[in-house]
């Protein structure tokens, strides 16, 4: 019995290894047992030495590794070992319809030799990492030889068939696609002087593919560094493939044309020739951006490339051009992209179209983006926000699906690009409708905020204020080299009623603007909310015209509690607003909240006289409550309730 220590296979710890052998040398048992972890292998036999001659005979095969439980020897095993040569006859796994056979012999003098086959494999049992995970499939068929000569290079030969190919994946809208690549042919030969590649594709109508490379072999040179000749046509019409590697894309159709030769090295390829989309589309599926028409040119020589294309987006058009190379290993280059009235978003909550005069410079990682973008018509309406809350500056994502920024090694963008808006730029948003008109500078740099630096304006705009809508009399957005998303707001909303102009006016920072009213001739700031609400002052709602304005004051309360349930109510997501009478017809307007399931705090304004009053429940259990107010007079209660 034989146990041993610090064996390696493929880099892995080998934690199980037991070699058993019973009887006699003429005539023996054999169990052999190799593993790594969990996963072992075992090996059942006889064993025979006989007038120098070794024979095993492998009669059974068990594994723990779910890939390999299923198998079974087709026939049993036979490894000879006499006159110093070492000779595996054939031996074969099977699992229905699968097989897999292998066979090996060497000898000194006469070198070595070794066969591989496989029929009827399943490629998905391969389980390959590839781009956003697809569900791939196929039947691979795979014969090969090779064959070592003492002071030669090994030799070898390869034939490779893989049948009814198909991938499938999830689009960015949850559709389910299949991409067939039909049939694909694979042949490999290695002769002493070159490596020989070539692969084609039939029984394809979207897909046909013809690749042959050679690759030269010299003593002492790697296979990295060994020159390499080859040429690569392909011709498909379906661009299954591109959602796969771009994960915003949710469908793509066209046909793409290649025509290349390849040269330089395996380690540092070098191709020439062209690329050729025709009839291209895509679909963006967040921002609905369709793309129509796409044609594109790529011309490749020597280390660099020329692009040229153009396209449709609603009823504007692009073109884009430029060239790029590979010089130390680092992608440099400058490219461009001009267009006209570009539909780049069409979605219920915004629709906009855009004019971009766009240059782009590459350096490696880095990315500067210069030019301008005019945008001459867009409809902007976002929907509800209530309760939505933007992250602090501070905050970060944490979890196993998250990956560390401070370990990406992702692209440097910097942009200088100013954007002009057009007389068609149409919002509607936190009660702000009109048109947007002027022009900003935007400027992001690698790990920085993004500023800006400008002036927004709004003409012929509306504004809802308590309730009402009031005309914008001016509206700005200052952009002073601060965070794009937080810019400097002016806006100064009102109308007019008998004798009087009131309004509101907002002033500082976009997330924390600081609200008041005005009025022309000045008055306090409640009796301008009066007439903002009801078109009357306060001091006109006196107790000698209670009884003749109580109607009017009635009509004030319910316009009151429009105001505090349609503004307060649209920012804080406020529970309960109603309207709550008192002794000698006062009336008053309560604002509740429930903070936790049990406790809720109440605010009540008098919509007569000058009296708020602020309340607050807790409930305890099921049965007992305490109760505190304060206002014009201040309690505090216990309760107790007993159902019967």
């Amino acid at each position: 019995r034989l146990r041993g220590a610090g064996l390696e296979i493929g880099g892995q710890q080998v934690t199980a290894r037991r070699l058993a052998l019973d009887g006699f040398a003429r005539e023996h048992d054999l169990d052999l047992r190799l593993g790594v972890d969990e996963r072992a292998a075992s090996l059942t036999g006889t064993g025979r030495y006989v007038a120098g001659a070794y024979e095993l005979t492998g009669e059974r095969i068990e594994s723990d590794a779910p890939r390999l439980n299923p198998y079974e020897l087709e026939a049993p095993m036979k490894l000879h070992l006499r006159d110093g040569a070492l000779e595996l006859e054939q031996t074969c796994l099977v699992y229905a319809p699968r097989r897999l056979c292998v066979a090996a012999g060497w000898s000194g003098p006469q070198g070595w030799t070794a066969s591989f086959s496989a029929t009827a494999f399943p490629v998905e049992a391969l389980r390959v990492d590839l781009p956003r995970r697809p569900g791939y499939r196929g039947r691979l068929d795979v014969e090969m030889h090779a064959r070592g000569l003492p002071g030669e290079p090994w030799t070898a030969n390869a034939n490779g068939t893989l049948t009814d190919a198909s991938l499938e994946y999830v689009t960015a809208s949850g559709r389910m696609e299949s991409l067939d690549l039909g049939t694909t042919l694979l042949r490999l030969d290695s002769l002493a002087d070159r490596h020989t590649l070539f692969v084609t594709t039939e029984d394809s109508d979207a897909l046909q593919l013809r690749a042959e490379a050679t690759v030269g072999r010299s003593e002492g040179v790697p296979f990295s560094g060994s020159p390499l000749e080859g040429r690569l046509e392909l011709t498909t019409t379906r661009l299954g493939l591109l959602p796969l590697l771009v994960p915003e894309i949710d469908q793509a159709d066209g046909t793409i044309r290649a025509d290349l030769s390849l040269g330089g090295t395996p380690g540092a390829v070098v191709a020439g020739g062209t690329i050729v989309l025709e009839q291209g589309e895509l679909d963006l599926y967040r921002t609905n951006l369709r793309l129509r028409q796409l044609q594109a040119r790529i011309t490749m020589r020597d280390r660099g490339l020329t692009l040229e294309g153009s396209g449709d987006a609603g009823e504007g058009s692009f073109q884009t051009g430029g060239t790029l190379e590979w010089r130390d290993g680092t992608l440099r280059g400058e490219l461009t992209l001009k267009g006209d009235r570009l539909l780049v978003a069409d979605v219920p909550e915004a629709r906009v179209e855009a004019s971009p005069d766009l240059a782009f410079s590459i350096d490696g990682k880095d990315i500067a983006v210069k030019g301008s973008v005019n945008i001459p018509s867009a409809r902007i309406e976002p929907r509800q926000l209530v309760g939505a809350a933007l992250p602090s500056a501070d905050a970060r994502l944490v979890g196993p699906d998250v990956e560390d920024a401070s370990d990406s090694e992702g692209y440097r963008v910097r942009t200088d690009v100013r954007m002009s808006l057009g007389k068609e730029v149409y919002v509607d948003v936190f009660g702000l409708r009109g048109r947007l008109e002027g022009s900003v500078l935007a400027q992001t740099r690698p790990d920085e905020v993004a500023t800006a630096s400008g002036e927004l304006e709004i003409e012929d705009g509306k504004y809802e204020a308590y309730s009402k809508e009031l005309e914008v009399e001016r509206g700005r957005l200052l952009f002073a080299g601060g965070p794009i998303a937080d810019p400097g707001v002016d806006l100064r909303a009102g109308k007019k009623v008998p004798g009087y102009e009131v309004g509101v006016v907002a002033r500082g920072r976009l997330r924390r603007p600081e609200l008041s009213l005005y009025s022309v001739p000045a008055m306090p700031q409640s009796q301008i909310a009066s007439l903002l609400l009801v078109g009357r002052r306060l001091d006109s709602l006196d107790n000698s015209g209670r009884s003749a304005l109580g109607g009017s004051r009635s009509d004030m309360a319910t316009e009151g509690g429009a105001l505090l349930a349609g503004q307060l109510g649209r920012y804080v997501g406020i529970d309960e607003v109603s309207l709550e009478s008192e002794e000698e017809d006062e009336q008053s307007l309560v604002i509740g909240k429930y903070l936790s399931p049990r406790l809720y705090v109440s605010y009540g304004v008098s919509l007569t006289d000058a009296i708020n009053t602020f309340k607050l429940r807790y409930t305890i259990g099921d049965q007992w409550v305490i109760s505190v107010e304060s206002g014009q007079e201040s309690s505090a209660d216990v309760e107790y309730t007993i159902d019967r």
